[in-house]
């Protein structure tokens, strides 16, 4: 460049102005570079409420809410917002099935107020049949990787029926984007999984191979195997569960399998 310019300062100085104002562009600083991104981070929220005079003993009526979950912070913008939106809208489809249709939640903390005041209608009704009331919500990633992230949401719910309701749910993100992914994102051979899942299943009930699942107490579509909707990744595996009452009654409980992964090469994706 610097011989170059030595050129130019013996050219005719009609050419000098000409390429001058070319060459102060040149000259011109690189615009600052964009900061490296933030590395994605997580930080622990809690939604609580405690309500009734029955919570600091035995008796009486009392409701007790705890909602746990991790908010994504640093990275981009778009992709934090996304991922927490996600986890939000998958803990109000869970909160919102023990609400009263009446308070359907549209944020988490409208959520638990909405609970809360179920409970305060019931024991105002109900004012000499004490209710013991609780909503436990406690979503954990459960697996990072460099493309997917797993959360696992536990969930314990009593709103005064015959027995509290228990379940574990998963969402998976895409940390490329924050978007939530679906089971068949990440699937890449059904019929191969579907296969090593009964296996599984049949193993862990210990039903042999003659014996159909309605007659083992299950209740599949046409008595055939089928894939828990519920699927995640944990450190030990891929995890399939089925809630209570998804195939069996209340008191089989939830079932839960874990698949290794040196089982699963070409079969599930977990990158």
């Amino acid at each position: 460049m610097k011989f170059f310019k030595s050129i130019f300062l013996y050219t005719s100085l009609l050419f000098l102005v000409a390429c001058g104002g070319d060459n102060a562009g040149n000259n011109k600083p690189d615009p600052p570079q964009d900061p490296a991104p933030k590395l994605l981070s997580f930080s622990d929220q809690t939604i609580e409420r405690t309500l009734g005079e029955g919570c600091a003993q035995e008796l009486g009526s009392c409701l007790e809410i705890n909602i746990k979950y991790p908010k994504a912070e640093g990275a981009q913008d778009e992709l934090r917002k996304t991922m927490n939106k996600g986890l939000e809208v998958k803990i109000l489809d869970i909160s919102n099935k023990y609400i009263a249709n009446r308070y359907i939640a549209r944020d988490l903390k409208a959520a638990a107020d909405s609970f809360a005041r179920s409970f305060e209608e019931t024991i105002t009704d109900l004012p000499d049949l004490p209710q013991r009331w609780a909503l436990d919500i406690d979503a954990s990633i459960s697996h990072r990787s460099e493309q997917v992230i797993s959360m696992a949401i536990t969930v314990y719910a009593n709103t005064g029926g015959a027995h509290p309701n228990s379940e574990l749910q998963f969402i998976n993100f895409d940390t490329r984007n924050g978007k939530a992914v679906s089971n068949t994102d990440f699937i890449i051979d059904k019929p191969k999984l579907t296969q090593l899942a009964e296996v599984a299943f049949r193993k862990h009930w210990k039903i042999e191979a003659e014996v159909s699942y309605k007659d083992a107490g299950f209740d599949f579509p046409e008595d055939t195997f089928a894939l828990a909707e519920t699927m995640g990744f944990s450190k030990e595996g891929l995890v399939l569960i089925y809630n209570p009452y998804e195939i069996a009654p209340y008191v089989t409980g939830a079932t839960e399998l874990i698949l290794p992964y040196n089982q699963l090469e070409g079969i599930v994706d977990r990158k």
